[in-house]
């Protein structure tokens, strides 16, 4: 007994015609002519009105249709119109930029005239705790140690290299002006 073609061809065209109708992806960001528009900024056609205008655009453009703006968007209307001497607005512009896409807040702080760096490793050393003594760096207090004969002992081969790095003779033997910095460790 054979079973009928029909189903099967009925089901090949049903599941042909939910595959059609289904909605291509969305783009994740509204770019308009954002290419255009940095590509211009690079060439210095020193036209600030026209590429503000284009960048506007596609921040509303990106608003009306419930889309993000497309990293870097903000940051570079800022850059136009620091060209244009609007400093405050362009601060604005790159604060934008940093709220949209916090992985950028470096980058927007240097372009608004701050210093991030050292504000943000004084911020990350406070948050953290010291170090234990055992993973402390030597600093002044490993060499404290290390003069008041502590630390480990340098082999001949240790020395010598710490010479040869100071200017020193590089061989193993202390020489009589190198003093107890440069001899062996009783």
């Amino acid at each position: 007994m054979m079973i009928p073609r029909t189903p099967k061809l009925a089901c090949a065209a049903l599941t042909l015609l939910l595959a059609a109708c289904v909605a291509p992806p969305q783009p994740l960001y509204e770019w308009g002519n954002y290419p255009d528009t940095v590509y211009s900024y690079y060439q210095d056609t020193d036209d600030w009105e026209a590429q503000e205008h284009m960048l506007r655009s596609i921040i509303e453009r990106a608003n009306a249709r419930n889309r993000k703006v497309g990293p870097g968007v903000h940051a570079q209307l800022g850059l136009v119109l620091s060209r244009q001497g609007r400093d405050a607005e362009a601060q604005q512009a790159f604060l934008q930029e940093q709220a949209l896409y916090p992985e950028s807040a470096v980058l927007m702080q240097r372009l608004a005239g701050g210093k991030p760096v050292g504000k943000a490793l004084q911020l990350q050393s406070a948050d953290k705790p010291a170090l234990p003594a055992a993973a402390a760096p030597a600093g002044k207090a490993g060499a404290a140690t290390k003069a008041a004969g502590g630390g480990r002992a340098k082999s001949k081969n240790e020395a010598a290299r710490a010479r040869s790095r100071a200017g020193q003779s590089s061989s193993p033997e202390p020489s009589s002006d190198s003093g107890a910095a440069g001899g062996k460790t009783p």
